[in-house]
């Protein structure tokens, strides 16, 4: 499976490792993509992930998404899907910054 990013008509965007299956994209290991303000003035924002759905249990792992929700299909930085491999191999549910 392909780490991708995927935007959502609703206007989330989410990081997963992608695959077509039964004509949807199953979406493996989920996490949705934040912005978040500077702490410090005039600084850059930076990114989060969160979890996606957010109210999942933990032992959510997978969804499926009709191709008529999705806007378009990104592949991301390498630097981002390094940080999100990291992040989902350890499982961890609270958010993760990124700093650019």
């Amino acid at each position: 499976m392909k780490v991708l990013g995927v935007k959502l008509v609703t206007g989330e965007e989410i990081f997963g490792k992608c695959e077509v299956a039964e004509g949807r994209l199953k979406i493996t290991d989920p996490v949705q993509i934040r912005l978040m303000p500077s702490q410090i003035q005039g600084g850059q924002p930076s990114m989060a992930f969160v979890p996606f759905p957010q109210m999942a249990d933990d032992s959510f792992s997978e969804m499926f998404i009709e191709p008529i929700h999705i806007v378009y299909q990104f592949v991301p930085y390498k630097d981002l899907i390094s940080e999100y491999n990291n992040l989902v191999s350890g499982k961890k549910t609270q958010q993760q910054i990124i700093t650019g």
